[in-house]
């Protein structure tokens, strides 16, 4: 494959070529850039006034209590690879209907299920996908 075509810095002001976002002199404004990116993802999305309610009930003693006792009911592991005969330890309390499809199933220790990462990265995708249709 080719290399990438040489363009100017994305700093202001400097007229270094490089094949990356900014040259070698400003590449520290990478992580300043992820910040920002991030911190105004939190102000648009995570903390908007429509999340508040759910970022607050993640963070109240009711849920950290169900979490803990989900997490001892499933002994730690994910549940879909448990049914697939293997042992991967869970990574996330997840609510199999989410709490904004039915927020009284939010403590609802039959709605809740413990899963590791990839399953959990895999079923918000395909609930994702299904929102879209």
């Amino acid at each position: 494959m080719p290399p990438k075509p040489l363009r100017k810095c994305k700093s202001p002001g400097c007229g270094k070529l490089t094949r990356e976002r900014y040259c070698e002199d400003h590449e520290h404004l990478i992580e300043k850039d992820k910040r920002e990116k991030w911190i105004q993802y939190d102000k648009t999305k995570r903390y908007s006034e429509e999340n508040k309610s759910y970022h607050a009930f993640y963070k109240s003693p009711q849920w950290i209590g169900m979490r803990e006792a989900v997490k001892r009911r499933d002994h730690g592991l994910c549940v879909k690879c448990k049914s697939q005969n293997r042992l991967v330890p869970m990574d996330v309390v997840d609510h199999i209907i989410p709490i904004k499809e039915d927020w009284s199933l939010r403590l609802n220790p039959e709605n809740l299920q413990s899963l590791c990462h990839a399953c959990h990265n895999l079923k918000t995708a395909k609930e994702k996908a299904k929102r879209e249709m």
